[in-house]
């Protein structure tokens, strides 16, 4: 009977280790390119590997890389903007070679030139402030790139990548973390060239990808951004306390490792438990970073257990938003331009707010008190957050139903009760369209567009729909699927009971 249980437990998990090792024989070189574009990220932005490793020489003691992170935000800014106004996106060959030109030769400026004062011009200062402008504004036109292909991919297989490249970059950080800085940036600069040649080799390859949500009605929904801010918050606070409490390589080694149980956590939730966005968002990652900031709060000075946790949270949470994002572009249309730079601008946004917070707490009360203060702050944020984004009006905003994990070529799970429902109630074809989008909590304005309609044609639809099933809004459309999921799995529970295994 032992046996009997072990097989009949790891058959789902076999299957998902075969779609993995499908969706990586597909695209075996985007993982490794997705994971050579977080080193760099995380080595540029989110560690004082790069740029001064002494804080006096920076002015006020702002941290090392608050300068590039800075000019990465800008780089958002501006396709953002060009995108919204303009409907341009950036395309051509010298476009695509200047991205790691300009990586590399602001690398090689900060490595050569770490330091900035402001209390004397020098050539020093200039140098390194260019380099910074040069990384933060080609990383972000790189990212953009990244999130166009994530949109091709789909939920599901950007999981698998994602997972799978944040292990390999865990290992590499781990390797050349004791490296000298300008070995270290050698190696920077050779993954910014093939992450480059990997993911515009695999974008020339898909059709109209540059064309995706060109017409689109521009929007992100408000849950979206507050998610991406809250966990930008989290992680400027933890980044001022691990680098006023550890050396460089420790916080470095505590992050990787972090990392890599995180990825492997969202591997498990999303693709063999199937979890959908708002379990996997809310119930387990912000609560994950909440605990680790609460660690960090009850045992400070000793910040090790906590900075573990939260980065475990972190990039759970972290390659969710990615997941996100490529649901996001590929099932509603939207353009990578808008949406990776909006998103990722909140997200860079929180990182200040939380940074310039966690170092006035420490400049005021000190260590070990500074580190409490805004890590219990961060602790309230985040349950706050989660319960504001799972309370009944905001619990479906058009994704939160979705469970990324499943494949592409299944309908959701949500989606399969609207059209349960439709077939019981008997609407037509285009009214349970209208439905679908009606109990997703979408405007009328965005189903126009999405069926290409009359506003008059989706009113009157709307009414019938409300006629047939008996309500009358939104919000009693999204009760009745939520009833009629609760009701099939209670339905499916009674007609499966447990029945003793045979021995065999």
């Amino acid at each position: 009977m032992p046996m009997m249980r072990a097989e009949l437990t790891n058959r789902p998990f076999l299957s998902v280790l075969k779609d993995v090792a499908k969706i990586l024989r597909d695209d075996p070189l985007l993982f490794l390119g997705f994971g050579m574009f977080w080193i760099w990220v995380w080595y540029v932005f989110q560690s004082p590997a790069i740029g001064a490793l002494n804080e006096d020489s920076f002015p006020f003691g702002i941290l090392p890389w608050v300068l590039p992170l800075s000019s990465y935000a800008a780089g958002f800014f501006v396709l953002g903007a060009i995108f919204y106004f303009k409907r341009i996106i950036p395309k051509s060959r010298v476009y695509k070679t200047s991205i790691p030109c300009l990586m590399t030769v602001g690398l090689v400026l900060c490595s050569l030139f770490p330091g900035l004062s402001l209390a004397a011009f020098s050539l020093e200062s200039v140098m390194y402030a260019c380099g910074s402008i040069m990384m933060g504004l080609s990383s972000a036109f790189l990212h953009v790139e990244w999130g166009r292909l994530s949109g091709t991919l789909g939920p599901r297989r950007t999981i698998v990548h994602g997972a799978c490249g944040t292990v390999f970059a865990s290992m590499v950080i781990v390797v050349i973390a004791n490296l000298p800085l300008l070995v270290c940036a050698a190696i920077l600069i050779a993954f910014s060239w093939i992450g480059s040649m990997v993911v515009f080799g695999a974008t020339e390859k898909r059709k109209g990808i540059y064309t995706q949500g060109s017409h689109a009605e521009l929007r992100i929904s408000a849950k979206f951004i507050m998610t991406a801010f809250t966990q930008g918050c989290s992680l400027g606070v933890l980044q001022i306390i691990m680098f006023k409490s550890h050396t460089q390589v420790d916080s470095i080694m505590i992050s990787a490792v972090g990392f890599s149980l995180g990825a492997i956590l969202i591997a498990a939730t999303a693709l063999v438990y199937k979890m959908d966005f708002n379990r996997l968002l809310y119930h387990v990652g912000f609560p994950l970073m909440a605990l680790g900031c609460l660690l960090v709060a009850l045992l400070a000075p000793y910040v090790v257990a906590g900075g573990f946790v939260h980065a475990v949270g972190y990039r759970f949470v972290d390659i969710l938003i990615w997941a996100l994002m490529a649901y996001v572009m590929k099932y509603k249309d939207m353009p990578a331009n808008w949406v990776s730079s909006i998103t990722t601008s909140w997200l860079i946004l929180g990182q200040f707010v939380g940074t310039f917070g966690g170092w006035m707490a420490v400049t005021l009360f000190g260590l070990p008190q500074g580190m409490v203060v805004p890590s219990m702050v961060i602790v309230f944020v985040l349950m706050l957050c989660a319960l504001i984004a799972t309370s009944t009006h905001n619990l479906r905003t058009g994704w939160g139903m979705i469970s990324p994990g499943e494949n592409e070529t299944e309908l959701s799970r949500f989606d399969k009760h609207c059209l349960m429902i439709a077939k019981e109630y008997l609407l037509t074809t285009r009214e349970a369209e209208v439905f679908s989008y009606i109990a997703q909590g979408f405007p009328r304005k965005y189903i126009c567009e999405k069926l290409v309609v009359a506003d008059g044609t989706v009113k009157a639809h709307t009414r019938s729909v409300y006629q047939k099933l008996g309500i009358h809004s939104r919000q009693d459309a999204m009760k009745l699927v939520e009833a009629h999921m609760a009701d099939f799995a209670l339905e499916e529970d009674e007609e499966q009971p447990d029945k003793p295994l045979p021995v065999i």
